[in-house]
């Protein structure tokens, strides 16, 4: 491998900076997107059964003319990649810390909807009973099914807890489709340092906050 692969292999490990994260929210929001909604997919891209590729979930992100020169697109979705693969270290460490705050009602339909949008790229999870049934609340809180006050508030506080619980439902499924990944991190995977905090993590200040609502501002 030459250096500049090698650097650029580096660089989509690398987890984004707090400026980096802002530039790309708002590129995502330009293209009618949040971040939230974004995670959202890409929580379910990787935790279902199928090899979902990049080919098939970027037109879902940004739009053909999203970009006016190349550089500026390599950037963004160099990015984006990283991001996917700061998600895919999350989903392993502790797949609940995902899933918004329970008091950030839009960012929570926000992920939904996203999560809802990469289930969709599954073809074994649309014929799945107990992943489909798993899916009922976050459709109810996008307001594909509808459901009384009550039914929808418990659903809100439930996200987090479905995240997790259907990422170990697919476990098995994923290990299949890439036998060869070692556990528990397959390829590409961004590990953090244990000094370092990372964004979905809690707070070091004792808050019960995720950092990235509490100091990292």
């Amino acid at each position: 491998m030459t250096r500049a692969g090698a650097s650029a292999k580096a660089d989509l490990r690398e987890p984004l900076t707090d400026r980096e994260l802002d530039e790309l929210e708002d590129r995502l929001v330009a293209n009618e997107t949040s971040l939230p909604w974004v995670e959202g997919l890409f929580s379910a891209v990787l935790t279902g059964p199928d090899l979902v590729a990049p080919s098939q979930w970027l037109p879902l992100v940004f739009r053909e003319d999203a970009f006016e020169a190349q550089a500026e697109a390599e950037r963004v979705l160099t990015m984006t990649m990283r991001l996917f693969n700061e998600v895919n270290a999350t989903l392993q460490h502790d797949p609940r810390m995902l899933a918004p705050e329970r008091d950030d009602v839009d960012s929570i339909e926000a992920f939904c909807d996203g999560y809802l949008a990469g289930a969709n790229l599954h073809a074994e999870w649309k014929d799945d009973a107990i992943g489909t049934e798993q899916l009922e609340g976050f459709r109810i809180i996008v307001g594909e099914v509808p459901a009384d006050e009550a039914t929808f508030e418990g659903h809100q506080r439930s996200v987090a807890s479905v995240v997790a619980a259907l990422w170990a439902h697919w476990e098995p499924a994923r290990r299949a489709s890439v036998p060869d990944a070692p556990s528990p991190s397959p390829p590409g995977t961004v590990m953090r340092d244990a000094a370092k905090v990372g964004r979905n993590d809690p707070c070091t200040c004792g808050s019960g906050k995720k950092y990235k609502k509490c100091c990292a501002n």
